[in-house]
Order: C-alpha cells, then structure tokens, then sequence
C-alpha cells in the first residue's frame, strides 16, 4: 500500500497506518474471492485465454502484489472518506475497515470487466499486456470514485491511449447515456483477433434519493451485463433500456458512424436528437 494523501483532508494517518497493516491479508482474500467467481466462465469460449492464464497463475503459488496495489489503495481511500463522514470511533475502525474492504472488493469481481482485468493483471506473462489490465483497473474505479470528490495524487499513474492496436484487451467506454435515474455505459475492447467484445454496466444510483426509503429495500442500484460478441449483440443489451430517447453524454469516436445509424432514422421530435448529432460526430445542417 502506497501511504498518500488522497482527498481534502486525508490526514487520518492511524488509519492509514492499519490499512498498510493489513495489506497484504486483504490482497491474498481479494485473490481468493476472484478464483471463486471465475469459476462461472471455466467453461465459456470468451474466457478460455484468461482462465488458463489465470490457472498456470495459480500453480506457481506467487504474485506480484503491485498490480492490483492501485485498486486496494482506492478502496482504502474510500474508507477513509466513509469513516469521517460516519466519525467512526477508534476501537471501530478495524472491524469496520475489513468489513468495507470485502463488500468492495466482492461488489468489483462481480463487474465482469473488472474481473476480467483483475485475472489479467496478475497472471499475464507479456508485461504490457499486465499493464493495460491495471490501468483499465484503475481508470473502472476512478470513474465511480471520482464522484466522491476526492483527488488523487497527481501524476501518480501514467496515461496510456484508449484504444491500441489489435493486443488490446482493455474494456474501453465506447457509449455513455444519462438519465433521471443515472446512467447506463456500454464498454467493449479488442481481442488479439480483432473482435470485439462488449458488456453494459448500468448505475443507477441517483433513484436512491427519489424513492421511499421502504422502496429501497432489496433494490440494486448498480449491475453489469454478460460480455457479448460484435456490435449486433452489443446493441441487444443496450436496448433493453430505451437508451436511443435518452440523453447522450459519449460516444468513442470510432463508434460514431455506428451509433449514428441507430439514431438517424428516428423522428426529428426525438428527444436529444441535436445532442446525439453532437456526440457522434455529425454536423448540424442550418436551415
């Protein structure tokens, strides 16, 4: 764990000093955690690279605990934003620490990019391709965390391309639409072939503080699709929101023409219709 200042007022340095302490027992669950959620994919084609890289990773009973240190050391960042906000007394903290750390990290495995990054990032042999996977790591969780309105420490991570050539296997977002009720993300990423396989994650967090809290009970205000196969089944996961009538925040440019073609035959009264013009690239022609 990298001891750091992560947040306006970050300056509980006893907290920081337990979480350092119990480091390296946390990783070895949170690698535990992962093998037992991966066993889902063993028998699945889209996972049959990163399951046998995953399993020659686990018979050398070894890992190299830096590539999953960025991802502990948000999450342990996040504790400490939860701790002062709640004013945690002294003798909870410890409990309360291992508690929050194994909800979070249980929560990311079930994200199958997440996991999917997490198997890579420790098991991969080709260094670049370990690289990527973390930075992927880091860049799912920074976009949930970063509306904490907390700060990193700045050029602490390096910055690499979005997409790179055919070796990339990072998620990457490609569409992002907003709603009254949050958002819903669509991420793909290019195989060694050259295909692409996407999943959907929605976020729909806002509802919380729209509806009753007895409604709250049993909801799931954040999920995250099975990967899929090629734009066409891309675009089937999409579509079980009314995502076209929705307001578009991103569309990874090289997708532009693509999603442009789901939205162009659509009445000229459909909302946003401007903004998804905007968004994927095509110029407003003036009356």
């Amino acid at each position: 764990m990298i001891i750091g200042t992560y947040f306006d007022g970050d300056i509980d340095d006893k907290l920081k000093m337990l979480q350092h302490g119990s480091y390296y027992d946390l990783i070895r669950e949170w690698i535990t955690m992962a093998g037992g959620r991966r066993l889902r994919y063993r028998t699945s084609p889209e996972w049959a690279e990163v399951t046998q890289m995953w399993e020659h990773f686990r018979e050398e009973g070894k890992f190299d605990h830096r590539k999953i240190q960025m991802s502990h050391d948000l999450i342990a960042a996040r504790f400490r934003i939860v701790a002062q906000e709640m004013a945690l007394l002294e003798d909870a903290k410890v409990e309360a620490w291992y508690a929050f750390f194994k909800a979070e990290a249980a929560a990311w495995l079930k994200h199958d990019g997440f996991l999917r990054c997490f198997m890579i990032a420790l098991s991969a042999k080709v260094p670049t391709t370990g690289y990527d996977a973390e930075d992927a790591m880091f860049e799912m969780m920074l976009n949930k965390y970063r509306e904490l309105d907390y700060e990193l420490p700045k050029n602490m991570f390096p910055v690499k391309p979005v997409i790179e050539s055919g070796e990339c296997m990072k998620p990457v977002k490609i569409v992002e639409i907003g709603g009254e009720g949050g958002r819903i993300t669509l991420f793909g990423w290019k195989t060694d072939l050259g295909d692409w396989r996407f999943f959907r994650e929605t976020d729909e967090r806002a509802l919380m503080g729209m509806l009753p809290e007895d409604d709250l009970v049993g909801l799931e205000f954040e999920s995250s699709s099975d990967v899929v196969k090629g734009w066409d089944e891309a675009l089937q996961i999409l579509s079980r929101y009314p995502w076209q009538n929705l307001y578009p925040l991103y569309v990874h440019p090289e997708f532009g023409d693509l999603v442009w073609k789901e939205i162009e035959h659509l009445d000229e009264e459909c909302f946003s219709r401007s903004s998804w013009e905007n968004v994927c690239g095509k110029p407003q022609i003036s009356s």
